[in-house]
Parts: C-alpha cells; sequence; structure tokens
C-alpha cells in the first residue's frame, strides 16, 4: 500500500470537500459518480468535517498570510448573521455556508489527479462553468453554493489537511473507500439553488392565495444554463400575470440584494433557504450578462 504523502508527491492523489449545500441536496453520491465516470479516479480516504470559524480561516489561508488569531466560533456566527445586504459580500456568504453544516473531504487517487479535478469541477461562477462539468450541471446557479471545493496544489492539500486536523493521513497508507450511491435526480426543487427555491417560494405564495403555481420541471440533465434560462421564463411569465409576487421576482432576477432580502422577511422561507436566495441574488449579474 502507498503512503498518502507520497502519493501527492508523485501528482496521483488530490483533494476535495462538498460543502454543506452539497449535504443539504444530498448529491454527495451523484458527484461521486460523476468525478469517477469522468476520470476513473479512486477514493482512498473519506471524513466527515464540521468547520467553525477557526478551521476556515486556516483552510482558505494563504502561504504568506500573517499568524490568525483564535475567535470564538458562536460569536462569529452572530458576527456573519448580522452583515447587513449592503455590506454583504461574497467572502461573507462563503464563511457562512461553511459554518451551516458537514463537509465530505474525499482524497482521490489517479494520475495527474489534482489539474483533473480542477477541470472537472469547473469554474466557480455556474453562469461561466462550461457543461458537464459539476458547477456546469447539478442545477447549479451560484458562485456561493457550487457544491465542492478542489485543492489547487499539493502545498494547498497539505495545509486545508491541517486545517481540518486531518494532516495525520499523509503519513498513513492510503486506503480504499466506496463511492456513495446516487440519489434519482430532482423533479423541482434543489436546495443548492437560489433560482429553483424563488419558483417554489413564489409557488407557496400562490397556492396560499388559492392560485395554480407554476408547473416547473427541473431538467434531468442539470445542466445549469437550460436550469437557469427555464426557471428565469417561468419566474418572468409568472410576474406578468400575479403583481402581487411580481416585485420580487423581478429583485431577484435583477440582482437586488437588499430589495430581495427586504422582501424575504415576509415570505414563507427557511433559513437556509433565506441563505441561499441571498446566493444567487449577489450573483445573479453573471447570468445576465451571459443570457
Amino acid at each position: 500500500m502507498a503512503i498518502l504523502k507520497h502519493l501527492f508527491q508523485a501528482h496521483q492523489a488530490g483533494l476535495t470537500a462538498y460543502s454543506p449545500d452539497c449535504t443539504q441536496s444530498r448529491l454527495w453520491g451523484n458527484l461521486d459518480h460523476a468525478i469517477y465516470t469522468a476520470t476513473g479516479f479512486q477514493i482512498v480516504r473519506r471524513q466527515w468535517i464540521n468547520h467553525d470559524i477557526n478551521s476556515i480561516l486556516r483552510f482558505y489561508r494563504g502561504p504568506d498570510d500573517e499568524p490568525l488569531t483564535e475567535q470564538d466560533p458562536a460569536e462569529a456566527i452572530r458576527k456573519y448573521d448580522s452583515v447587513p445586504p449592503e455590506k454583504l459580500q461574497y467572502g461573507h456568504l462563503m464563511v457562512k455556508l461553511l459554518m451551516m453544516g458537514p463537509s465530505l473531504v474525499t482524497i482521490w487517487r489517479g494520475e495527474n489527479v489534482i489539474p483533473t479535478l480542477l477541470r472537472v469541477k469547473g469554474k466557480t461562477q455556474p453562469a461561466e462553468a462550461e457543461a458537464g462539468t459539476i458547477r456546469g450541471s447539478f442545477w447549479c446557479d451560484n458562485g456561493v453554493c457550487n457544491l465542492m471545493h478542489t485543492s489547487d496544489d499539493m502545498a494547498e492539500a497539505e495545509r486545508e489537511l491541517a486545517a481540518v486536523k486531518l494532516d495525520h493521513w499523509l503519513d498513513e497508507e492510503a486506503g480504499q473507500a466506496p463511492l456513495i450511491a446516487p440519489i434519482p435526480a430532482p423533479n423541482a426543487y434543489v436546495a443548492h439553488s437560489g433560482i429553483a427555491i424563488v419558483c417554489d417560494v413564489v409557488n407557496r405564495v400562490l397556492i396560499a392565495g388559492n392560485i395554480d403555481p407554476m408547473s416547473i420541471h427541473l431538467p434531468t440533465s442539470g445542466d445549469a444554463k437550460e436550469t437557469n434560462q427555464q426557471l428565469a421564463t417561468h419566474l418572468c411569465e409568472t410576474a406578468a400575470r400575479h403583481p402581487n409576487i411580481a416585485p420580487f421576482i423581478h429583485a431577484f432576477l435583477s440582482g437586488n440584494l437588499i430589495a430581495t432580502t427586504d422582501m424575504l422577511k415576509s415570505l414563507p422561507v427557511t433559513r437556509w433557504e433565506y441563505f441561499v436566495i441571498q446566493c444567487g441574488a449577489v450573483n445573479r449579474d453573471r447570468w445576465n450578462n451571459v443570457l
């Protein structure tokens, strides 16, 4: 059996982390099989982790950054929850995401692993990701809840393993772990897509008003561009027919985070959905530039 650090040194190991949005949508197995089908790579190590503010800052710390000062995890949650929408930025949302649930760290084994995993993952923004990549598929719509992280190089993988206290793996035998079984493709709702959740929330409002809801059927391909175009069309048509919900739809589709957040306070959404809709609104400019 090979020692894990020797595999990294030989460019035969790479790290991925399925983030809490992947957990919410239960797509771990679907991503496993997509990566395996595209690469033939084998899983050699796997572990659930729960981030707090300190592990997040260690995880994303650059090699030349100043030493970190430990922060109170509970206070950090309150701090990031209280950022007003006019000051909310991508970095705030990423930290919030990682503190909202478990992530699944996986080490993959094969040839030229890291560059291949980066290619399979796709660009950060689903609007710009190539079709067939993870982020160009699986109904992704924003650059925060885009399902997975991949280390850029061995040094980054080592730092990230140390950040979550898994660096002891590097001195151990690689081992082997199975792929997770995939779930059936969702029909109308995925927990990591802002626009899909907006459609569901609009339907809740329509149903409560004794109005027929939109008929939503997510494309089975999961293609991000097809999904966005289809759902945006449904929302625009609904806004034209129902003026009472139109301001919320238009605020979201135009990327007006402040107006969207203000209207969410009176709509039937969970804390998670509130967050993902904000992530979708922040990134609507990317979609509006490509469509």
